[in-house]
This record gives C-alpha cells, structure tokens and sequence, in this order.
C-alpha cells in the first residue's frame, strides 16, 4: 500500500453513537413514546361523523374530540422526543421535532381553508420523509426508508383523498420516529 492513500486523520465517531452521550435508560422512559404512538396511531382510524375520507383539520374546526386527542398527543410525543434528542446531541432533530409541534398548532389552530394553513401542512408533509432519508443516510437500517416511503405514499394520497392521505402520513411519521428512538437513541 502506498502513502497516497493511507488516512492520517481518522474521522471521530458521531455524536449519537458515543455511548456517553446517549441519554441512560430508565425503566418507565421506554414505554411513554410507544404508549403515545399507538394511542395516536388508533385514533387515526377513528371516523369523524363524516368518516376517515374528511381532513383531519375539518374535524378540528368542527371540535370532534378524538381528533383533538390525536394532535395534543402527537404534540407531547415530538415534544417528549425533542427532549430525547437534545439529550443524545442530535441537534437537527430537536428543532425539527420543535418546528413540527409549531405546524400542528397552526394546522390545528387556523381556518382549514386559508392558504397558510394549507401551506404549513404541505411544508410539514415535505419535511417529515426528508428528514427521514437524511437519518437514513447517517444511521442506516431499512426502517428509516420505509417511514419516509410510507409518508411519499400518504403524500400521493392527498391528491386523490386528504383525509386518508393525511392519516397516512401520520402512520409514516409515527413509525419513523420510532424506529429512530428505539433503535438509535435508547439503545
């Protein structure tokens, strides 16, 4: 071998893969993002009084409360998470997951016919798979890319169906950031 390509300044290990900056596992803290998971991910199949084919957001402005459940506990799992993140120096992810509670208070909060709110929702559908494959790119496995197809899925959808779209989307997001805490920051 020549010294042409011999490394004289190995690279230093990532940041979340350091076994000292992981957060430490505590017994009830792997149970509180799979507990909001699922119960979000129910209340996603349940009808609204118009059915699953009605936005999630129409179902906010008319004040059916399966559907206000659904967006405080998607908030409280990207909050919860963003702590975890900030705790295992994945910085990126930390304000992504701060910048997605803000889009869910705008979606939930706004008129689902202005074009800031339809704006806020198809910027928060961009970003999810995006990040996704970025993780993706950094940490491997095959999850990650599954979520972020999930999404590109639920995404098409909304052309066809919003609300069985954006119930799509939901599912691909949930499982994405699942994969990522179970596997690469709770290790």
């Amino acid at each position: 071998m020549t010294d042409d390509f011999r490394i004289l300044r190995p690279p230093k290990p990532p940041l979340w893969r350091d076994p000292k900056r992981r957060p430490k596992e505590i017994g009830i803290e792997r149970f509180v993002l799979a507990t909001l998971s699922l119960v979000a991910g129910v209340l996603t199949f349940v009808p609204s009084k118009l059915g699953t084919l009605q936005p999630i957001s129409l179902d906010l402005a008319m004040g059916n409360k399966p559907s206000w459940v659904l967006f405080g506990l998607l908030g409280l799992a990207l909050l919860y998470l963003a702590a975890k993140f900030l705790g295992a120096s994945l910085h990126l992810s930390f304000c992504l997951c701060l910048l997605a509670v803000a889009a869910l208070a705008t979606i939930a909060f706004t008129n689902p016919f202005s074009a800031g709110h339809l704006l806020v929702f198809g910027g928060l559908c961009c970003m999810i798979p995006v990040w996704l494959m970025g993780l993706h790119l950094d940490l491997g496995g095959w999850k990650l890319p599954s979520a972020a197809a999930l999404c590109i899925v639920g995404i098409c959808t909304c052309t066809a169906n919003l609300g069985i779209g954006e119930r799509i989307v939901l599912l691909g997001a949930l499982f994405g950031l699942n994969s990522v805490f179970y596997e690469h920051v709770l290790v």
